[in-house]
């Protein structure tokens, strides 16, 4: 049986979303959440495409395809996220609809819930997502029409966005989630229950993200008649969409520039979806967004660091010798307490100036039963 929603829910409600700025409300629905998405990975792109291909080693040549495959993957990575089972875990877990009980137990009656009592997914939303691009004619051929773009990497940079997918995972789950079908919310207007103000195709609108955009997919809607999925359907597609990723993966070669771009579209992909997640409000996301990507190592911080923690003493002759290395990557081994922060911050002298330069710790987390504290790998991330 189809339960009604209000709306797409991207987030659950928090008690206090009635007195919300209307962007950030905007954000917890999936239109709003995917324009921000959206909007962030076109920030992140924007200021680093240029960057990544030198850092991979791609040529000019890949960034269109880099650019507006990733652009799709962010695109249709909720997707999804409508169908009934999705939004009644929403529902149920949104504060701010604490105030309608009837109608919370309706959708508890009527959807499959677990011992917790929450309701139960017979399927997570991304790789919904992913059925409902490559498995649903009509969306498929609708987005194939967009030129530049590689649809089933798109579709891998949707599907991995949580890093929760894994071949030895269950996709399918039956235990505790009954025998009705799966409602998913394609195109249709939602009755507005439990309030009572008129709705918004919500669907409709998320479709259309892509025709104003980069993107440029045609203006005429795909018309999608299916709504219903089965379990055995549900199984069904997502072994087609296993079988189409697994022969593509067969034909990227080991350290292949196909290989690099596929992982560039889905770490972009990620970081977008947490970018627009964290900067909701639409009108602050670009500057926010910018301010943090520009914001670099300067010398002068990096050194006043160092001063600080030699405290007038002269570096150790292996931080010396970090501090000199010719390789990008270092790996240092070294007891407790002998200095390996420093020679990293004394590396970054010579390689992370103008970037953004992380130190992870504790390195003691490594650490061997000899007392070293392991291999110290030090990095950096090209940002200029």
């Amino acid at each position: 049986m189809k339960v009604n929603f209000p709306r797409l829910f991207a987030k659950s409600l928090p008690k206090d979303f009635s007195r919300l700025p209307k962007e950030i409300q905007s954000a917890h629905f999936l239109p709003g959440h995917t324009a921000a998405v959206y909007c962030s990975a076109e920030i992140i792109l924007n200021r680093l495409l240029p960057i990544m291909l030198r850092q991979l080693g791609l040529g000019d040549e890949w960034a269109k395809l880099l650019l507006k495959t990733t652009l799709m993957g962010c695109y249709i990575h909720d997707w999804g996220k409508a169908n009934q089972h999705f939004l009644g875990l929403m529902a149920t877990e949104s504060v701010h609809y604490q105030k309608h009980p009837d109608w919370l137990q309706t959708i508890k009656s009527e959807l499959p819930t677990n011992e917790r009592n929450q309701v139960q997914q017979i399927i997570r939303h991304e790789i919904l997502s992913g059925i409902l691009v490559l498995q649903v004619p009509e969306f498929r051929q609708w987005l194939e029409s967009c030129e530049d773009v590689d649809l089933l990497v798109a579709v891998w940079g949707a599907i991995g966005h949580h890093l929760k997918v894994a071949p030895t995972k269950e996709f399918v789950k039956t235990k505790g989630c009954g025998n009705a079908p799966l409602y998913v919310f394609c195109q249709h207007k939602i009755p507005s229950k439990p309030d009572s103000k008129p709705v918004r195709d919500d669907f409709r609108a998320l479709l259309k993200i892509g025709t104003g955009s980069q993107l440029k997919l045609p203006p005429k809607l795909p018309n999608v008649k299916k709504s219903n999925w089965t379990q055995e359907e549900l199984k069904y597609a997502v072994e087609a969409v296993t079988d189409e990723c697994e022969a593509m993966a067969k034909t990227v070669g080991r350290n292949s520039d196909r290989q690099r771009f596929i992982a560039a579209v889905k770490a972009t992909v990620i970081a977008a979806d947490i970018a627009g997640s964290a900067v909701p409000e639409l009108a602050n996301q670009r500057q926010g967004l910018r301010q943090v990507l520009e914001q670099v190592l300067s010398r002068e911080d990096l050194q006043q660091v160092i001063d600080s923690r030699l405290n007038k003493k002269q570096p150790r002759g292996f931080q010396k010798s970090v501090a000199a290395t010719k390789s990008r990557i270092t790996l240092v081994k070294a007891g407790c307490g002998t200095g390996k922060t420093i020679a990293a911050y004394l590396w970054g002298l010579n390689w992370a100036i103008n970037r953004k330069l992380f130190v992870l710790y504790p390195t003691t987390g490594t650490a061997y039963g000899d007392g070293y504290s392991g291999l110290f790998g030090l990095r950096h991330f090209d940002c200029g």
